[in-house]
C-alpha cells in the first residue's frame, strides 16, 4: 500500500502546518481556560476566607462585650494562628511551583561580570603586589 503512493514532503507539508497550528491554537485556548478558571477560584476563595474573619471579628467583639474575654482571645488567637499558617503554605507553594530562576547566581555566570567574585580577585590582586612574585623568588635562589 505504501509502494502505490510516492511519499513527497512539499505535498504533506502545508497539511502538517495546518494541523500543528490547529493543534496549538487548542492548546492555548485550553491554557487559557484553565488560567481564567484558576484566578477564578482564587478570587472566590478570598472573598469567603475575608467574609469568614469578618463574622469571626463580630463574634468576638460580642463575645467580649458579653465578658467572656478569656474565651474570645482563645477564638482570636487560634484563628490568628490558622491564617498564619495559611499565608505560610501559600508562600512555600508559590515558591515550589514557580517557574521563575532563583535570583541569585542567575544570568551571566561568567565569573568576570559576578560583583562577588570582582571583589575578591581585587583583594587577591592587591595581595599579589605585595609578595614577591614566584619568578623573583626563583631567580634569587638561583644567585
Amino acid at each position: 500500500m505504501r509502494e502505490n503512493r510516492p511519499y513527497n514532503s512539499h505535498e504533506s507539508s502545508p497539511q502538517l502546518s495546518d494541523l500543528t497550528k490547529k493543534e496549538q491554537e487548542h492548546r492555548h485556548q485550553w491554557q487559557d481556560k484553565y488560567l481564567r478558571s484558576n484566578a477564578i477560584s482564587l478570587r472566590i476563595g478570598q472573598v469567603f476566607g475575608l467574609l469568614y474573619n469578618l463574622a469571626l471579628l463580630a463574634v468576638v467583639y460580642d463575645l467580649i462585650k458579653d465578658g467572656e474575654k478569656d474565651l474570645a482571645l482563645k477564638i482570636f488567637f487560634g484563628n490568628l494562628a490558622i491564617i498564619a499558617f495559611a499565608l505560610l503554605v501559600t508562600s512555600l507553594e508559590r515558591k515550589i511551583s514557580s517557574r521563575k530562576p532563583p535570583r541569585r547566581g542567575y544570568g551571566n555566570r561568567d565569573r568576570r561580570f559576578n560583583n562577588n567574585n570582582r571583589d575578591r580577585d581585587n583583594r587577591d590582586r592587591s595581595n599579589r603586589n605585595d609578595r614577591p612574585d614566584r619568578n623573583d623568588r626563583d631567580r634569587n635562589d638561583r644567585r
